[in-house]
């Protein structure tokens, strides 16, 4: 699984297994067993929000303008249920 984020700081995260606020390592630590169990090959790389348009749009939440610029694609919200959440990450929510 490849992704290309635009914030330095996560992709230092992921690279190195390694945050420094305790808060994030419950994510962190989730996307490890996730990891683990399933064998997912992560790769995690930085490219600028500039030219990374549309994942820049939609991690600011800006789906107006990602509407506008991308109509033919099609984005949905999602929550999951907080009961279906591993209880250390409902901590952090």
């Amino acid at each position: 699984l490849a992704v290309h984020s635009d914030s330095l700081d996560s992709v230092a995260a992921f690279n190195s297994l390694s945050v420094e606020k305790e808060v994030h390592n419950v994510v962190l630590l989730g996307v490890a067993e996730v990891i683990l169990r399933t064998g997912i090959d992560l790769r995690v790389r930085h490219i600028p929000g500039k030219d990374n348009i549309m994942a820049d749009l939609l991690s600011r939440n800006l789906l107006a303008d990602f509407a506008k610029l991308f109509p033919s694609y099609r984005v949905r919200t999602f929550e999951p249920p907080r009961e279906l959440l591993p209880a250390r990450w409902r901590e952090c929510l």
